[in-house]
């Protein structure tokens, strides 16, 4: 299992200051390994639009039993894995709507 250290890029996770590869490089890493794991030690706060960008997107990528399976969160705030599911729940009723219409 390859860890990614959140606070490597930044302490609160939001537009203003999120390095752009950061999802590219949960995913690479998701792609390389049978499981990763996303370390939010010493991060304060990350932003809906973001949980929604990184976990919403990889949720609908992989599909929940994919996701559960290989995505481990750690050491994240209640506040923070309330937030992101959340809005993995957001992008799936998103994704729902857009399919209705």
């Amino acid at each position: 299992m390859k860890t990614i250290p959140l606070n490597s890029y930044c302490n609160v996770i939001s537009e203003s200051n999120m390095p752009a590869n950061l999802y590219a490089d949960i995913k690479k890493i998701q792609e390389e390994n049978d499981k990763i794991q996303i370390a939010f030690s010493h991060i304060s706060t990350i932003t809906p639009f973001l949980a929604k960008q990184i976990f919403g997107k990889l949720y609908l990528e992989l599909g929940a039993k994919k996701f559960f399976s290989t995505i481990d969160i750690k050491n994240a705030t209640h506040e923070i894995e309330l937030l992101i599911k959340i809005e993995i729940q957001n992008s799936i009723d998103e994704k729902c709507y857009q399919l209705v219409w």
